[in-house]
């Protein structure tokens, strides 16, 4: 009987490694892990790099082109399709991070990477989409927003595809830094709702909408790229993206109308509108908005390792972490529009701000007293979760006010902040979770936090002083 047990057992496990080694095969046959493959990325993504760098050198040589007039119906109202556009464009700038994350593991050894090169990818993207914002946010100033629009929406296309296709770490790191160069379109979208609506409450409850998709994005993404990472592979879901984004640029030039004033392209020059960002009012705002983000960044480049790396857990259990952690940036607008509807944009921001202070502290001694327990970890990072997205919309409506006639480059400079130094800092927790353990990493996620509280009212308190100065000096 034993015997005839064993005999089973030992044709099932049979079975399955040739069902393994079936699908292996399967899968390196694919197109996509090919010489055709590698082909397609390293002339595709080079094409691309060789058309953008044309396209500056004509900028450069026969100037810019003329921007075409502010269409009638931006100053009547703002269509819901366009919104939609908005949303799902932005929704799948996030996207794209988190439907790969979980699969960190797979692709280091799939792409002959590591683990400090993988959570590169995710840093990169953010420093180059901040650095390209401050170009193609204020070209839309200049040339109108709907040019910018379909030009990123090609340029998207292009770099998931050859994320899809790449081979090594290099070529991927390539085409994600291609994808960052399409996703600094993000500050023209927010310079479009500004130029549609000029009520804070109104554009408040838009820029709600649009950080509601998102998050609903961040929800699914991990668990469809788990689920296609383990039914397929993980470059099928950089497919679909491709596909997606050329769907998008083809309904932006279907749909989409200029939506930028008029007067923002007299003849002013680019540092006349940075120089308007310059102060201390701006400035605060921006740090602490980057402070926000480099909690956000740093939880979503290095969960899937200390999930499945500290604590032992599956890939889709992991995917169900960063669910999670999405679940609750949604449950807290939610908590915010029901209970302080009535609220200020600057009471909210004063309230979140300090909310989110208490969440620091209160992680930090998590960190400190029970860094081994993955749900120390997660209480800390979802309770930080409930707080930051409510402070992030509100300090985005507060920064663009008196912003109006250069909100592209206001904007620009937003994603700049929230690019370049989260990315810095999301570096740094990586090091510190790779060479220091989880109780430094848990800390320096939660000192984020407390960093964007002081920021938030050392700027309040300096730019009252600064008004009651100029009002005395006025009577």
């Amino acid at each position: 009987m034993a015997d005839t047990c064993d005999y089973a057992s030992f044709l099932q496990t049979d079975v399955r490694k040739t069902q393994v080694e079936v699908e292996t095969k399967l899968l390196d046959g694919f197109p996509l892990k090919s010489q055709l493959g590698e082909w397609l990325t390293k002339y595709g993504v080079s094409s691309v790099y060789v058309g953008l760098i044309l396209i500056v050198i004509c900028l450069w040589l026969f100037g810019l082109p003329a921007k075409a007039p502010q269409h009638a119906s931006v100053q009547k109202s703002y269509p819901r399709g366009c919104v939609i556009f908005l949303g799902i464009v932005y929704t799948l700038t996030f996207f794209t991070i988190d439907q790969y994350v979980p699969s960190f593991p797979q692709m280091e050894k799939d792409l002959s990477g590591s683990q400090s090169l993988m959570s590169l990818t995710v840093q990169l993207n953010f420093i180059v989409k901040a650095a390209f914002g401050l170009l193609t946010a204020g070209l839309s100033d200049r040339i109108g927003r709907r040019p910018v629009l379909i030009t990123s929406m090609i340029v998207l296309c292009f770099g998931s595809l050859g994320c899809a296709c790449s081979q090594r770490i290099e070529w991927f790191i390539a085409a994600r830094v291609l994808q960052g160069i399409g996703e600094s379109v993000e500050p023209v979208l927010f310079a479009v709702v500004r130029d549609h609506i000029a009520d804070p409450d109104e554009r408040y409850s838009v820029i709600s909408v649009l950080h509601t998709m998102s998050i609903l994005g961040m929800l699914v993404a991990p668990t469809v790229g788990a689920w296609l990472a383990g039914l397929f592979n993980w470059r099928i879901s950089f497919m679909g993206l491709a596909g997606i984004w050329a769907f998008m640029g083809v309904y932006a030039s279907a749909a989409i109308v200029e939506s930028c004033p008029d007067e923002a392209v007299e003849e002013r020059h680019y540092f006349q509108d940075l120089s308007r960002i310059l102060n201390w009012r701006s400035i605060s705002l921006l740090l602490t908005m980057s402070s926000l983000t480099a909690a956000i960044l740093t939880f979503e480049s290095n969960t899937s390792y200390v999930t499945q790396e500290n604590f032992g857990i599956s890939m889709t259990a992991s995917a169900l972490v960063m669910f999670a952690y999405g679940g609750f940036l949604i449950l807290g607008l939610l908590v915010k529009q029901s209970c302080c509807a009535g609220a200020s944009v600057l009471e909210t921001c004063s309230t979140s701000l300090t909310l989110l202070a208490c969440a620091g502290i209160v992680s930090v001694l998590l960190g400190f007293f029970y860094s081994q327990f993955l749900w120390a970890y997660l209480a800390g990072s979802f309770l930080q979760s409930s707080v930051i997205n409510v402070a992030v919309i509100a300090l985005n409506v507060l920064f663009m006010e008196p912003l109006a006639d250069c909100a592209g480059v206001a904007a620009s400079c937003q994603t700049f902040f929230q690019g370049v130094l989260p990315s810095l800092l999301s570096m740094v927790s990586t090091q510190l979770l790779v060479h220091g353990g989880l109780k430094l990493f848990i800390g320096f996620q939660a000192s984020t936090c407390l960093a964007a509280g002081i920021f938030f009212w050392l700027g309040l308190l300096l730019t009252t002083q600064s008004t009651s100065k100029s009002c005395e000096s006025s009577e």
